[in-house]
């Protein structure tokens, strides 16, 4: 009886002991992500000010950057916080991707680059809003690392790819890829990588019943794969 006794009053505080681990890392994320929503204040006010003295295009764009950065570690938190805001709807694909891509228009008129469509005339069921958070970073890892050519974008059947003819990724990086904050030879390069993105893509496609899948030759570009769930054939 004695070593019962023992072993439940051990067993009850381990159990408190998680549960204040537990509420001590929900809280100190709530507090980031109040941080993180107060930076915004200042970084909209840069905006008018950007506007007030031109529109200067190239400041416009490495704000835009900071506020990319600073919705990528929004939904990190969103990510730790909660897994219960999925809401599952027939989503056209075509039209995702091009509000995507508007969000983008500055950086593809900045280098020239050229977009193709491939059979995107299709609708899948998923959720739309963190759909829209993978497109995200796939295509601005597209833009980023594409300096002339094209981002095309095809579907088939059970997949969509994006596929650029950008610099692409070294052999040995590309098991990594969507590991937590590996950012590779491409990333150490741009110095301004958060080995975030993908991983965080990965993540959320998890939860969406998806799989991403990454290839990619250094000098001819990258493709990236989002397999979506077999219902949606």
């Amino acid at each position: 009886m004695l070593y019962q006794q023992i072993a439940e009053e051990l067993e009850q505080k381990l159990v408190a002991e998680l549960e204040h681990s537990r509420l001590k890392k929900q809280e100190m994320l709530e507090d980031f992500g109040i941080w993180l929503h107060q930076v915004k204040t200042p970084v909209s006010a840069l905006d008018l000010l950007i506007q007030a003295q031109g529109n200067d295009p190239k400041m416009r764009a490495e704000l835009f950057k900071v506020n990319e950065y600073l919705q990528l570690m929004l939904n990190y938190l969103r990510q730790q916080l909660d897994n219960s805001d999925l809401v599952f709807e027939q989503v056209a694909l075509d039209q995702v991707i091009k509000e995507v891509l508007k969000k983008y228009a500055l950086f593809f008129a900045q280098k020239g680059l050229r977009v193709e469509f491939v059979d995107l005339d299709a609708k899948v069921t998923t959720d739309k809003k963190w759909l829209i958070f993978i497109l995200e970073q796939l295509i601005f890892n597209a833009i980023k690392y594409t300096n002339t050519g094209t981002i095309t974008f095809i579907f088939n059947g059970d997949h969509l790819a994006i596929k650029d003819t950008g610099i692409g990724i070294k052999a040995q990086d590309i098991p990594r890829v969507f590991d937590k904050g590996f950012t590779g030879y491409n990333g150490r390069q741009d110095q301004r990588a958060s080995g975030l993105g993908l991983y965080l893509s990965q993540k959320v496609a998890t939860k969406l019943g998806c799989k991403l899948e990454l290839t990619s030759k250094v000098g001819q570009g990258t493709t990236v794969k989002v397999y979506f769930p077999k219902y949606d054939k």
